[in-house]
């Protein structure tokens, strides 16, 4: 989601990526491939300045696909609605910009 129709309320420049997957996928390297290719869409196409994401608190691997797709932690949010209705959880937000998705570009090309 781009800009304000993001749920955390972004500035038109920004982006959000959300996402989820079935039980009988996980573990097959989908999510972070994914997270790449709208990484790079996002920075190279949208031409978005930040690209944020989150994981509500005890998803490890959620927070795992996060780390290996570049992003960092920026804040928690408390009480965040989730999809099971009037359910609030705490929720770790982290974001990438545009010049650290290019330097660990140029880093991976140099190892």
């Amino acid at each position: 989601m781009i800009g304000e129709t993001s749920n955390i309320g972004l500035p038109e420049t920004e982006g959000e990526i959300g996402y989820w997957i079935g039980v009988p996928y996980w573990g097959q390297g989908l999510i972070p491939e994914a997270v790449r290719e709208l990484l790079r869409y996002g920075f190279e196409e949208l031409n978005l300045t930040r690209i944020w994401c989150g994981y509500f608190d005890g998803n490890l691997k959620s927070k795992r696909v996060q780390e290996k797709c570049g992003f960092h932690y920026h804040h928690t949010s408390e009480n965040v609605p989730c999809a099971v209705e009037g359910v609030l959880r705490t929720e770790h937000i982290s974001c990438q910009t545009k010049e650290e998705w290019r330097n660990a570009i140029i880093s991976d090309m140099k190892n």
